[in-house]
């Protein structure tokens, strides 16, 4: 045993310390004898197979070598017990080689039982992998066949649109119009013609476009009739109203008759403002889409002006006869603006007023004709007024009084109505413009004087100074005072210089008067005064351009020529 050890003491190794066994042996063999480790713990199944071999190894080395030495009567006591160690030792190899042999099982099921699992999840991978491709086919096969059956819808639409176009156009009535799968076919028809219209290769795609495009202008062409059919039906039931309050109200108050009327067209009809709403969305599409609802809102401007119209001619006819001119214009205006806005108001309820749909171009028709009655009343009592205050008063209630009205009751109605008061204060104008130059032609221009008009110097001695001017003075200046707030600048200038020349001339042939009667001297101051005095009240007129002269004036040569 020494030589195997490299000569090293037996007694050293087996017992170290008062005879103990060796610790590292006694826990290679301890480590054996307690519960197995885990199955899960491959790590300390390896560690312990390994000390478990060295510990045979030495078993193989040492026993031959221990048994080989016989059994002394005098063997000590140390002798002894390494021979029952020694024994021991046997035992525990064989129970050792037993838990190896098992061990070595074990760790080969365990590797086997590893390779599968590794087999398994490989397997499983692979399964996963095959699962999401078929299930990304089965997507895109869902998405394919999805829009292939939106794409059939598009053909049966065509289909649809022939036996639209074949059937009889009197079975297209309300009661096919007034549906919601009636307005959800032209819809459908309308996505069909986007999609045939995106696919120029199609090879009969224009043919499906012009099938699709009759059927739904056919199917808008319904709507149409049916607005104006509930437009005319809403004349006659606003016609009906309209007699039974003038009935009930009695001919003085017309106003009462026609806000019975206006209500009854604002009265809530579903499909009327629904057939016109489906040609507004579609207004700037098409031509023939645009006309279609232009010839709605040329019914809505008939059929209003035919209920309104009367009722406003009769009212301002019977307001002219009883009232003076400017009185009727500014009473007749309020009444018609009133009337502009409710129609304003009841178009707004049935039609939209903004973007390419707007009713506004057609209802300007409809204030022109409520304002034509005003105009076509009034032309003739405007043409046929004489008095120059009159009319100046009637072009101050038409420029400034009702435009402001207009403007306080409907900022929109004002803006639309600006022409028509345009024409009817040209009218005026005009008028005014000729009797304002007959005026002049017959008080200024024709004037002749009486002896009492050329008592000069006697005159200036009256302490009313308009008392010394000459009449034709008082004329030009009263003239020029009332027509200036009235005309534009350019016109009032043009007035106002032939005026001041005949008012010149005037004061020039009574200067020539004056001197025949009196003295040249008296004629030049009369002259010098008058044309001072028309100098300084002309200028306060605004709109008037003067040109200024400095004249030097040397009283000695004016008193020796």
């Amino acid at each position: 045993i020494n030589a195997e050890y490299g000569g090293s003491d037996l007694g050293s190794m087996w017992e170290p310390r008062c005879g103990a066994v060796d610790p590292a042996h006694h826990a290679a063999i301890q480590a054996l004898t307690p519960a197995a480790p885990s199955e899960n713990d491959t790590t300390s199944l390896d560690s312990s197979r390994l000390l478990l071999e060295d510990l045979i190894q030495w078993h193989r080395r040492a026993a031959p070598r221990l048994s080989a030495c016989p059994v002394q009567a005098g063997d000590s006591e140390l002798e002894a017990r390494s021979r029952d160690l020694l024994r021991e030792a046997s035992a525990a190899y064989t129970e050792c080689a037993g838990v190896h042999t098992e061990l070595s099982g074990i760790c080969n099921e365990l590797h086997r039982l590893l390779e599968v699992h590794g087999e398994v999840a490989l397997k499983s991978e692979r399964l996963r992998t095959a699962c999401e491709q078929r299930s990304q086919e089965q997507l895109s096969k869902s998405e394919w066949l999805s829009e292939l059956q939106q794409n059939l819808v598009h053909w049966k639409q065509v289909e649809s649109a022939k036996k639209l176009m074949a059937k009889d156009s009197r079975k297209v009535g309300p009661k096919t119009v007034c549906t919601e799968e009636f307005i959800h076919g032209i819809q459908q028809m309308e996505e069909s013609r986007v999609y045939f219209e995106g696919r120029a290769e199609m090879e009969q795609g224009k043919a499906y476009l012009l099938v699709l495009d009759q059927a739904i202008l056919r199917c808008l062409g319904a709507l149409r009739d049916h607005g104006v059919h509930q437009l005319l039906q809403c004349k006659q039931r606003a016609a009906e109203v309209l007699a039974e309050a003038q009935r009930a109200a009695g001919t003085g108050d017309m106003r009462a008759g026609e806000v019975a009327a206006a209500s009854q067209f604002r009265a809530e009809n579903k499909w009327l403002a629904r057939s016109i709403s489906e040609l507004e969305a579609r207004a700037g599409q098409k031509d023939s889409h645009d006309k279609l609802l232009k010839e709605v809102h040329g019914t809505y401007v008939k059929v209003r002006r035919e209920l309104v119209q009367p009722v406003a001619r009769e009212y301002v006819c019977k307001v002219c006869r009883e009232q003076q001119l400017p009185d009727a214009l500014l009473e007749c205006s309020a009444y018609l603006a009133r009337m502009s806005a409710d129609e304003f108001e009841i178009v707004g309820a049935i039609f939209r007023t903004d973007g390419a749909a707007s009713v506004l171009s057609s209802f300007l028709r409809l204030l022109e004709a409520m304002w034509d009655v005003l105009h076509d009343t009034a032309r003739p009592i405007i043409i046929a007024q004489v008095d120059l205050d009159a009319l100046c008063r009637v072009l101050e209630v038409l420029t400034l009084e009702v435009p402001e009205l207009l403007e306080h009751m409907h900022p929109t109605v004002c803006t639309l109505l600006t022409p028509v008061l345009d024409r009817l204060a040209q009218d005026a104008q005009e008028r005014l413009i000729y009797r304002a130059q007959s005026f002049m032609v017959a008080k200024i221009g024709s004037f002749y004087p009486l002896p009492a008009h050329l008592q000069y110097p006697a005159l200036l001695d009256n302490p009313d100074i308009k008392d010394t001017w000459y009449p034709t003075l008082v004329c030009t200046l009263d003239l020029l005072s009332k027509v200036w707030r009235c005309l534009k600048k350019e016109i009032f200038e043009g007035l106002a210089q032939e005026a001041i020349s005949l008012c010149i001339q005037s004061f020039v042939t009574a200067a020539k008067t004056i001197s025949r009667q009196s003295t040249k001297l008296d004629s030049e101051l009369f002259l010098i005064k008058h044309l001072n005095t028309l100098r300084e009240q002309t200028l306060p007129f605004e709109g008037l351009d003067y040109e200024m002269n400095d004249v030097p004036f040397v009283m000695h040569e004016l008193i020796a020529n």
